[in-house]
């Protein structure tokens, strides 16, 4: 047998132990070392959950969305094709308020017409009659004038009228008797 030359060097094994020994969980290392294996597999299996549950209700969120969109484009169509609808109503209700305004704060040529022609003397005919906002012109021929004279005098009593104005009275052509006359009458404002 050979012998073995003590020069050489001693190579000398390590051993190492798997095993846990005996107490160790009972240390400090090995609690701590149980503790993180425990939680540990308990967070991953956690996340692991919220994933799946993430994954899995992106479908029903997309198919939510998808429904959300296609309601909202067909409510939009509907409320582009009222706005017209609804800015025609406005002006319509617009244009209303104002003639209601204007007719209750009217008064109407018919009745300074009708106090006119009430007024009216037999001597006294007329030709033309016009209201403008607030005046009432009055043009004819009176027969003499005692006529026109009472025909005044009846319009300047008159409540509907705040005053009468002659602006032009003169005979007519080609006769002796007629007076040609033009009235304006303001009207009285009422509250």
């Amino acid at each position: 047998m050979a012998a073995f030359k003590q020069d050489a060097p001693v190579i000398r094994l390590k051993k190492i132990n798997l095993l846990i020994q005996e107490g160790f969980e009972h240390s400090p290392t090995g609690k701590v070392l149980a503790w993180l294996l425990s939680a540990g597999r308990a967070i991953v299996i956690i996340t692991e959950l919220i994933v799946i549950t993430a994954f899995l209700s992106r479908f029903w969120l997309d198919r939510q969305l998808t429904d959300l969109i296609e309601g909202n484009s067909s409510k939009k169509t509907q409320v582009e094709a009222s706005t017209n609808f609804e800015a025609d109503f406005q002006n319509t209700q617009t244009r209303l308020a104002a003639v209601k305004l204007i007719d209750n704060t009217k008064i109407l040529p018919r009745e300074y017409i009708k106090e006119v022609t009430r007024l009216l003397p037999a001597e006294v005919v007329l030709s033309d009659i016009s209201y403008n906002e607030n005046k009432v012109s009055v043009t004819g021929l009176s027969l003499n004038e005692a006529g026109l004279a009472g025909f005044m005098k009846s319009l300047e009593e008159s409540n509907k009228f705040s005053s009468v104005s002659l602006v032009n009275i003169a005979l007519e052509r080609g006769t002796t008797n007629l007076i040609n006359f033009s009235l304006i009458m303001e009207v009285e404002k009422k509250n």
